[in-house]
């Protein structure tokens, strides 16, 4: 049976250097957080620091699980409502968590594309 080999500092960084699918673009928003366990909801509030198409990263004074699904309110840059969205999370470094928008509506899918597309005149 071969030895498993722990993964060094250098490979875990190696695998937050990988490309990504859409392009991020930086921003500073308040994001409510909500995830559930056995029914119950519980809530944080916490800092989003960049977006893209699919997902967006954001500090988050909570302790959550890799591939916990959380919900999420927040009002992205040049929208005018807070719009509410479910997320997957897909990796955490400290408290700074990386989320995947899952099962988003058309009207939310868009609102996320025009504020992208906003950020990237901007940025």
């Amino acid at each position: 049976m071969a030895d498993i080999i722990p993964k060094t500092q250098e490979a875990e960084s190696e695998e937050w250097k990988q490309p990504r699918r859409w392009q991020r673009h930086n921003m500073d928003v308040r994001v409510k957080i909500v995830t559930r366990r056995n029914g119950v909801g519980t809530a944080t509030y916490g800092r989003g620091t960049d977006i893209s198409e699919g997902g967006m990263s954001a500090y988050i004074s909570m302790e959550i699980g890799v591939g916990k699904t959380v919900e999420m309110e927040l009002i992205l840059p040049y929208a005018q409502q807070s719009m509410k969205i479910n997320a997957v999370v897909r990796n955490r470094r400290g408290f700074c968590y990386g989320v995947e928008f899952v099962n988003l509506a058309a009207p939310e899918r868009e609102q996320i594309l025009r504020s992208c597309k906003a950020l990237s005149l901007v940025q």
